[in-house]
C-alpha cells in the first residue's frame, strides 16, 4: 500500500517573537505526522497560476506574464501567483534577479513581521514532493447555497497525488510502493534550483507534481517497446529504484548528486544522452 499524506499548513520558518497570527511560534524546523514518518510521501504546496519571466514586469495586459498584482508603484507582486513559486505572500520585484528579496535572517520581505517572515505551508527535509494548493476553488460552499470560496491547504496538495497515483495504477497496475514514489520523484519539474525558490533547497522534495509525466513514464515503463524518459532535473537526494523497465531507459540532461543513490535496470537498455551525469 502507498500512504500520502498533507505536510502541514503552518510555516516551518516562524520563531517564538515571529510568526503569523492563527499560528503557534514555531522553535526550529516543523514536522507533522504521518507526513514525516519514513515510507510515507509527504505533499506540500506549490502555486499553479501564472508563469515567470525575468524581469518581472509591473504592467497588466504585456507579454510578460508576471505582471504586478498589487499597486505597480509598490513593485510588488504576489508571490503566490506566481507559478512554481512555494509561497503566496508579496515580494519585491526591483532587482529582477532576487525577486524573493531577501531582508535578514534568511526570510522574506513582508510589512507584517520584523524578520521579513512570508507565509508559506509546512516545508522541511522530509517533504517529498510539491502539487498545487494555494487559490483552490472550494465547491463545499456552493454545495449547500453560499457563496464559494477560494481556500488553500496542503490538504488539497495530498489528494492530487493520490489521484495521481490512482492514473499510474490505473495503466500499470504492478506498481509497488517505492516504484511509484520513485517514478513520481523522477518525473517532477525541477523547482529548487529557480531563484524564486533557493532559500528552500533542500525542504522542497524532489520537485513539483507532473500528472502526465508520471502516468507516461509507468504507461512506458510496462510496454515491450517502451521508451520511460527522465529529463531535465538535478536530483540531490532520496533514493531510486526501478528494475522493472520492460525495453528502454532514457535520461537526458540530468545530474543526481550529493546524497542520490540510485539503482535502474531495463531489459534492453540505458541510454545517457547529453546534460546527464551520474555522480554529479
Amino acid at each position: 500500500m502507498t500512504l500520502v499524506a498533507a505536510a502541514g499548513n503552518w510555516t516551518s520558518y516562524s520563531t517564538p517573537t515571529s510568526y503569523h497570527l492563527g499560528s503557534p511560534p514555531n522553535r526550529g524546523m516543523l514536522y507533522v505526522f504521518p507526513a514525516s514518518y519514513d515510507n510515507v510521501i509527504s505533499v506540500s504546496t506549490i502555486t499553479h497560476f501564472l508563469p515567470w519571466t525575468i524581469p518581472l514586469s509591473n504592467v497588466s495586459g504585456t507579454s510578460n506574464p508576471s505582471y504586478c498584482c498589487l499597486n505597480p508603484a509598490n513593485n510588488k507582486h504576489y508571490h503566490g501567483l506566481l507559478k512554481d513559486s512555494v509561497s503566496r505572500d508579496a515580494i519585491d520585484s526591483t532587482d529582477p534577479y532576487n525577486p524573493i528579496a531577501v531582508t535578514r535572517n534568511y526570510y522574506y520581505q513582508d510589512a507584517n513581521s520584523q524578520d521579513g517572515l512570508t507565509w508559506m505551508h509546512t516545508l522541511n527535509e522530509k517533504v517529498d514532493l510539491l502539487s498545487t494548493g494555494y487559490s483552490i476553488y472550494s465547491y463545499a460552499n456552493e454545495l449547500a447555497g453560499i457563496t464559494p470560496t477560494i481556500e488553500s491547504g496542503t490538504s488539497f496538495s495530498a489528494p492530487i497525488v493520490t489521484g495521481t497515483i490512482g492514473l499510474m495504477l490505473s495503466v500499470n497496475d504492478c506498481l509497488m510502493p517505492q516504484e511509484v514514489e520513485t517514478v513520481l520523484k523522477l518525473t517532477t519539474k525541477d523547482i529548487e534550483n529557480m531563484p524564486l525558490n533557493v532559500n528552500f533547497y533542500g525542504v522542497v522534495g524532489a520537485g513539483k507534481l507532473e500528472v502526465f509525466d508520471a502516468v507516461s513514464f509507468v504507461n512506458e515503463m510496462k510496454k515491450n517497446n517502451g521508451v520511460a524518459i527522465i529529463d531535465n532535473h538535478i536530483f540531490n537526494r532520496y533514493n531510486y529504484k526501478l528494475l522493472r523497465i520492460n525495453n528502454d531507459l532514457q535520461i537526458e540532461n540530468v545530474i543526481f548528486k550529493e546524497n542520490c543513490n540510485i539503482d535502474f535496470s531495463a531489459k534492453h537498455q540505458i541510454v545517457l544522452k547529453p546534460g546527464t551525469s551520474l555522480t554529479g
